[in-house]
Parts: C-alpha cells; structure tokens; sequence
C-alpha cells in the first residue's frame, strides 16, 4: 500500500497507513518476543537485538549501497547535494531526525522525487523502537500488576506529545510513534489471558527463531489486507483521524485475528506478497527516483517502475534475504559490518565528488562555443552553485516573516526594510523562490517591505492535483490580510493551469479560468498592482543531464532540437492572457520572447552556447536569470513613471 502510495499519490492519498499497521505489527511482535523469557538478562537482550538486527540490517545496507552506487553512477552531479545528508542519515540509522524546513517536509520531498532515501525514515523510527523497547518491557516487569495500565499511560502520553508538537516531529520522532507501537504491545498483552493465543498458553519461552519469523509474516499478512481498504479510497481522508482509527482497529484486528486461523491469510498469493514486501518496500522508492529522473512518457514510466521494483524485491530477496537467514551468527555478524563499512566507503567518495564540485572555478568569459561538453559542464557546475541558494532566498532575504492564520510552514521570507513606501509580496511555488531576487533588486527603490510567500510544487492562482497541496493549510486569503501588499508579483511554475479545454466553448465555462479569476478578483480587492507571470513550456525531466549526456562526446546541443521541450503551454498562457485582459490592475510578465534563440526558437538553451538556460527542475538558472533581469529593470521604470503621474 505504501509502494502504491509513492508510485500514484493521486489515486492512493492513503496509501500512507501502510506504515501505520506497520508499527502496530511490530509493537505486537516485540512484545511477543520480550515476555516469553522469565528473566530479562543480558543474554536475553543480546539474543533480541541480534535477531533484530539480522531481520533489518543485511538487506537494509545492501540497499543503501545500491543507491549510493546509482547516485555515483546512473544520475546526475546535482543529485549529490540533495542526498549528501540524507545519505549517511540513512547509514547511521537516524533519517526521521531532521531539521525543521519545507524542502524536508515528507510530502514535498515524495512530490520533489530527487531524494533516494527518503522512504528510510520508518525504518529509522523501528530501529530506535528496537532499542527502546527491552527497557520499556524491564520497566513493565517491575510493575507487573499494573502493565496495562502503564501502557495506556504511555499510549496517551505520546498520543498527546503527537498531537502537540510540529507536523515534522508527529511525522518522523520514534516518541510521537509510541503510541502506535503501544497500541500493538496492548492487543498482545490482551491475550495472556485467553487460552486461544497464538502461542501455547503459559509457554512463550518454546517459541524458536523460525516461529518468531512466521508469525511476523502471518501478522503481516493480517495487516496488508485490513490496510489496503482505506487505502483505496480516492477521496483524502484526515491524516489525524484516519491514523489513529487504523492503529486503533488494527491493534483490534490483531488481537481477535491472532485467536483464530484465517484462510484467506494462508492464500499462496499473500504469503508471497508477505515475502517480498520488506525487500519491495526498501528498492521501490530508488527506482522510482530513478526512472522518474530519465523519464520520457508517464504510461512507460510507471510500468518500468512497478516491473523493475519487482524484478530487483524477487531477485534480493531469494537471491539474499533468505539464504543469509540460515547463515551462523557469526557470518551474518561479519556480513553486517562489511556493508555497514562499504556503505561508509561509498559515503566518503560521494563527499569527496561533492568536494571536487564545491572547489572546481570557471571563468564565465571563456564560454567557448565549439566546445559543447565544456560549456555544459560550466552549466551544470553554475546550477548547483546557484540554485540552492536561490531556494534559500540566500543573502538578502531572512526566514522571519510569521504566519498564524492558516500558512503552517510553508516557505515565508523577508528582505531588508528599504526607504520607499511600497509593500511587495512575491507569492507562488518555487519559481517565487527561484526569481523573487530579480524583482527585489529592480524594485529595491520603491521597497518598504518586502516579502516572499512560497508552497513549492504547488499554484496560488488554481487547486494542484496533489494531496501535499491539497491539505488546506495554504490559506491565500489568510495571507494577503496578513501582509496587506500594495504590489504583487504572482510567479508560478503552472501545473494544472496546462490542462486541456474546450476551445470551442465559452472560457469562463472552465473550472480552472473560473479559480483564476475568484484569486484574482481577492487580489484586485486587496493591492493596488499585480503582476502576473504568463505560462512557459517545461523542460522535459532531467532535461539538465540529458543535454550533458547528449553533449558530452563533443556533439553541439543544438543537434537535439526540441528535445527538450515539452509543448504544454498553450492553454496555460491561454487562460493567463484571458485573465489579464479581464484585470483591471493587471499587468502580464512574459519571458518567453526573452528566451528564444537567434532563430526564434524556444528550446531552454542558447543553441549558440550551448548553455542550458533551465535546470532539472524547471528552474532558471543564473545563464537564464540573466535573460530576463532587463525586464524587471524596465518594469521598475515603468512603474516609476506611472506612479509619478499619480
């Protein structure tokens, strides 16, 4: 359910209970395990994490190996900068702590699909519940009498902490989960008392290796098919609510389920299912990261994925996982500290690439037009050197702009107070990051207060097919009452605003112009000026390092044509010039002229130069950014004249 969550968020915006059984199974499971023994000595705490250890480990690092491998190997340099921490994160077992920002939120990084470690954060948090729990089992021994009791102290103490703290912490801290694993610990401890248990009643300390190993299939198998019914609901359900109600009736759902042999569970298909699902989950989420960054066309695009995820879970898991499981201790032992320092190696060379990049100097004089690998070598290095900065609204902007009335987290900045009387907010999705310095310095003039508002991967003007965007908690009108802006500059990188209508009919019959137009009335309501970014083509993805690959033997870029676009902007920039037309205080920015080559040819490259003018994230870059800077020059002009007259 989880894979199907990440492969077709659309169609599965629950998919993510998945991790929520998940945790529940394995509350019920270490409590299996830890109370079967009278005495909780050290022998016994070996023998747990061992086993832990050798269920986790052997696979988990050959995995990180693997996609350390690919980010050296099959994708592009700006890779290494997005994955460089969340790289060894994932090696040191601790990829659910993370600092407080946008771009680590879970959603934004599912939706920016560049990061290949995102999905290592759940078994971050039951590797840190596996070190926990052999205390929380030797505490509850000393209360023996009141262990229930303890543990539903415990469930609402950190169901409250969950409710309480940030969304970041709720999502990813192993205290703010401890609810759902005390919720799993509660329905086995339920069952001491029956004498239809999973195990012989009185007599946990006979249940061996292998059985402790089926049963963690067979709850599996319980959980897959009791999660995948709200899973498959199209319509987004309350995070909050539909995760407390899945631990809840699954915990139930294990405690009856456990008393009783289910058929269906004994299916051939859903032991197999069970089988695959630990070495499915840990190589599905690369694979799409990688398909995805040499993608071409979606309906090819998800059958590689979905087929290459299923080849590679088959072949590790019966090729790997179930031969080391019969190895002796001590081989599985010497097998885990080989990947765990194979995986340090690998983590070591990336920082050295990462290094290599960081020291490398161009000179942007000597752009040498027969020299097409070299020019996009410079390309690439003035990309990654740029664009994280860009993100950051590095230098002249600071994260202090304080939001209550619905804007959670979002990306919110401000710049310096300038002389003039003017406030301007740039508000949209990355591209308000990616630009909002080309208007601040235009504009400094007239600036008393300058502010960017941003919700990455989204649009202001029109609803985003995504469930990150469709939480509700980017509240535009909340936002404008907030800042009170004279000027706005609305930039956006269009999603939905391309899709098709029907040009024969009426456009204020389409549901998106008609969202345009409800945004655009609320911002001629509320400021004096807005300026409207008009529609571009986008880059196919990747489109960075498929011109580097193109480029790399000496063949001139322009050679590729237009194989780097995709025409998708005609009903977009459609909907736009409708739009300012019917604006009062409109005034519509226009990059595309600026962007044509000596041929007028749009292509997202200089076919001259060979300079990319784009990066893989449809972003300028500072090649592009300089294409356009005149124009916010002349817009500053125009708007000095006009005001003048006032």
């Amino acid at each position: 359910m989880v894979v199907l969550y990440h492969f077709f968020p659309t169609y599965f915006p629950n998919g993510y209970i998945g991790v929520d059984a998940f945790f529940v199974i394995s509350g019920f499971l270490i409590a299996m395990i830890l109370t079967r023994d009278e005495k909780m000595n050290a022998s016994v705490l070996l023998t747990f994490y061992y086993r832990r250890i050798k269920r986790i480990m052997p696979l988990y690092y050959l995995v990180i190996i693997g996609i350390q491998l690919t980010l050296l190997s099959l994708l592009p340099s700006t890779y290494l900068k997005i994955n460089q921490e969340s790289c060894w994160r994932s090696i040191a077992l601790i990829s659910n702590i993370k600092q407080q920002g946008i771009d680590q939120e879970y959603e934004k990084m599912l939706l920016g699909a560049e990061d290949l470690f995102t999905h290592t954060w759940s078994l971050s948090v039951e590797m840190q519940w596996y070190l926990l729990a052999p205390f929380v089992f030797l505490a509850l021994r000393l209360v023996a009498e009141w262990e229930k009791l303890v543990c539903v102290g415990v469930l609402f103490c950190s169901l409250t902490f969950y409710f309480y703290t940030d969304d970041m912490t709720a999502f990813h801290s192993v205290f703010a989960r401890m609810w759902q694993f005390s919720c799993g610990v509660i329905a086995f401890l339920a069952l001491e008392h029956k004498g239809n248990s999973i195990t012989p009643p009185g007599n946990y300390e006979c249940v061996k290796e292998e059985d402790e190993e089926e049963m963690d299939n067979r709850v599996q198998h319980y959980g897959y098919l009791f999660a995948a019914a709200p899973g498959f609901i199209w319509i987004p359900c309350p995070k909050h609510w539909l995760r407390i109600a899945t631990t809840v009736s699954f915990a139930a759902l294990i405690h009856f389920g456990s008393s009783y042999q289910v058929v269906t569970f004994s299916n051939r298909f859903v032991v197999y299912v069970g089988d695959i699902s630990y070495a499915l989950y840990l190589i599905h989420w690369p694979v799409y990261v990688v398909v995805n960054s040499y993608s071409w066309n979606p309906l090819t695009d998800y059958l590689a994925m979905i087929t290459i995820s299923l080849i590679l879970a088959n072949a590790i898991h019966y090729l790997f996982e179930r031969q080391y499981q019969q190895w002796s201790r001590n081989s599985i032992s010497a097998v885990v500290i080989i990947l765990m320092a194979t995986s340090m190696a690998l983590f070591h060379k990336l920082t050295i690439s990462m290094d290599y990049m960081k020291e490398q100097k161009f000179d942007l004089a000597n752009i040498n037009i027969n020299d097409s690998a070299w020019n996009m070598t410079l390309t690439r290095y003035a990309t990654e050197s740029v664009n994280i900065r860009d993100w950051q609204i590095g230098n002249f902007c600071q994260e202090d702009l304080k939001f209550r009335e619905g804007l959670h987290r979002r990306r919110c900045c401000s710049a310096t107070n300038g002389t003039g009387t003017y406030r301007i907010l740039v508000i949209g999705n990355s591209f308000a990051c990616n630009q909002g310095d080309l208007v601040y310095n235009a504009f400094r003039k007239y600036v008393s207060r300058f502010m960017i508002v941003a919700h990455a991967g989204c649009e202001f003007m029109t609803g985003t097919d995504s469930s990150y965007c469709l939480r509700g908690d980017f509240n535009h009108t909340a936002v404008l009452q907030r800042t009170k802006p004279d000027i706005v500059f609305v930039m956006s990188r269009y999603f939905a605003a391309k899709a098709w209508f029907n040009t024969t009919r009426p456009i204020s019959e389409d549901g998106i112009f008609q969202d345009f137009m409800i945004n655009m009335n609320e911002l001629e309501r509320i400021t004096n000026k807005v300026y409207l970014l008009q529609a571009l083509p986008s880059c196919v993805k990747g489109c960075e390092y498929k011109a580097f690959m193109f480029t790399k033997n000496g063949r001139p870029l322009r050679d590729i044509k237009d194989g780097l676009i995709e025409r998708d902007e005609f009903y977009a920039r459609q909907r736009i010039l409708e739009v300012g037309k019917r604006c009062s205080k409109c005034e519509i920015i226009d990059y595309y002229p600026l962007l044509l080559d000596e041929n007028e040819d749009y292509l997202c490259y200089d076919s001259r130069t060979n300079i990319m003018l784009f990066d893989d994230s449809n972003h300028l870059n500072i090649f592009g950014k300089e294409r356009i800077r005149n124009m916010f020059d002349h817009l500053s002009e125009k708007f000095g004249k006009e005001i003048s007259h006032i």
